[in-house]
């Protein structure tokens, strides 16, 4: 790719190391760079964007600095008063300017692929407070333009010092790949092959009630990890062999589990199982057939449910910005890991439903309490990413951590109180099994196969907060 190198028209606001670690950077870099400078219309780019915004901010809020202004953040404030004394001239003057500039911009990546400018005036703050100066940003988010900040340099301290990558207008995609941010595989497995059923092997996962959906992303263990060293790292027990031959272990667990729901229906809707099932159905798709008519019905994932008992912990502890940041994104990771780690076990083992069998060998009528999702049993997803995500809680906040879980009040559920994260997680765990959809042994070995993951994290991932 072509590169145009643009110092832009904020450049001598920038510290001494920055400028020249970013010269040399360029002047040394075997990449196509070219100089280029801007058009003289972008030496208001950055009074004209300051225009633009604080007028928007002012229009669009004077009704609530006027009637509620004791509401407001000082920051809100502090904008709205800047953009009150805009004119309309002066608003429309600077829109204008920026449609002069959108234009030469347009004929600079005609000429290049992309554009390489400083992130910000030096090197990155001490600590998480603030991002710093947005000096060498306003302009660029001004136009629209898609961008990416790359840590390429160390100032004085230490520090980072970043470079801002840019692309034309929706060249999303090519950003990605020009700086190197599209290694994950994500946009490879989506042209991979669909899953294919293997009927004739009685052991193997079929489709499901009542959508008969095919397998989701049967290749989500080729994502490249975060932390883990690879997909399998942390490979579970084998389930019970295969057998639907009474007294064997894997028959056992069939039985408990249609067991179960049978004594769950006894005690009727009221039944703490189902709470417990309900409270952590967490599926993201849920089919709903109406006669010929098929739609779904949509809540969040399990993934985001620890996501929203992260904002619990956080905000029961009063948590400032920077430990907010360390547990949202330690927390994030142990997930994201959980499910590529899951996802590898499910293809592998490849092991058929609970509902399947108990259709075709027991009883044909019979309904889970959750409806299965469209993907192999072992392990379970909920018991990993649940194993993980409380590890990685539980050494950020401490163990014995309670909380009162208020996440699926928005569904219509009621708030759950539990004293850690640890047990919360077992809960979660188990409430597959009251739901219908795992055996036993998904549960017990995928708990463990989370925990795995949520320790090697917290051994491996040192945040710079800590």
């Amino acid at each position: 790719p072509k590169f145009a190198f643009i110092k832009g028209p904020v450049w001598n606001y920038g510290e001494q190391d920055m400028r020249e670690g970013i010269t040399n950077f360029v002047k040394n870099s075997s990449l196509n760079i070219v100089d280029l400078e801007l058009n003289s219309i972008f030496e208001s780019a950055a009074k004209s964007h300051e225009i633009i915004m604080n007028g928007s901010i002012a229009r669009s809020l004077s009704k609530y600095y006027e009637n509620e202004k004791d509401k407001l953040h000082p920051f809100t404030i502090s904008r709205i008063e800047a953009g009150l004394p805009v004119s309309a001239k002066d608003y429309i003057e600077a829109i204008e300017n920026a449609k002069l500039m959108e234009q030469s911009l347009k004929k600079v990546f005609e000429k290049f692929d992309a554009i390489i400018t400083p992130a910000a005036p030096g090197q990155a703050p001490r600590d998480l407070m603030n991002t710093g100066n947005a000096i060498f940003n306003g302009y660029w988010t001004m136009m629209g333009v898609p961008a990416i900040s790359l840590p390429i340099l160390k100032g004085n301290d230490n520090l980072p010092i970043g470079i801002q990558v840019i692309t034309s207008w929706k060249d999303d995609s090519k950003l990605l790949k020009i700086s190197g941010m599209d290694k994950d595989n994500y946009n490879q497995t989506r042209t991979m092959p669909k899953f294919t059923v293997d009927t004739d092997d009685p052991s193997r996962w079929q489709p499901t009630p009542p959508s008969y959906m095919d397998g989701i992303e049967p290749h989500w263990n080729k994502i490249r990890t975060f932390v883990l060293d690879s997909a399998d790292q942390f490979k579970p027990n084998k389930h019970p062999e295969f057998s639907l031959e009474e007294g064997s272990k894997f028959h056992e667990e069939l039985m408990e589990v249609y067991d179960v729901s049978m004594e769950i229906t006894k005690k009727g809707d009221d039944s703490e199982e189902i709470k417990i099932a309900q409270f952590w159905d967490c599926n993201p798709f849920v089919s709903v057939t109406r006669g010929h008519f098929m739609f779904a019905t949509k809540k969040i994932s399990p993934g985001a449910h620890w996501i929203g008992i992260v904002k619990i912990a956080s905000r029961n502890t009063n948590s400032n910005v920077a430990q907010t940041v360390n547990a949202y994104t330690k927390t994030s990771i142990a997930i994201a890991d959980a499910f590529i780690s899951c996802w590898d076990e499910k293809y592998r083992s490849n092991l058929i439903r609970p509902e399947t069998l108990i259709n075709q060998h027991l009883d044909p009528d019979w309904l889970p309490i959750l409806q299965t999702p469209p993907f192999p049993e072992y392990t379970s997803g909920h018991s990993v990413v649940s194993g993980a995500a409380s590890t990685a809680l539980t050494a950020i906040f401490g163990d014995n951590f309670a909380f009162d879980d208020d996440t699926e009040v928005p569904y219509g559920l009621p708030v759950r109180s539990f004293m850690s994260f640890n047990l919360a997680a077992e809960e979660a765990a188990v409430s597959r099994l009251y739901g219908g959809i795992h055996y036993r042994g998904a549960i017990d070995e995928g708990l463990i196969q989370g925990r795995n993951v949520g320790n090697f994290l917290v051994s491996n991932l040192k945040m710079k907060f800590e």
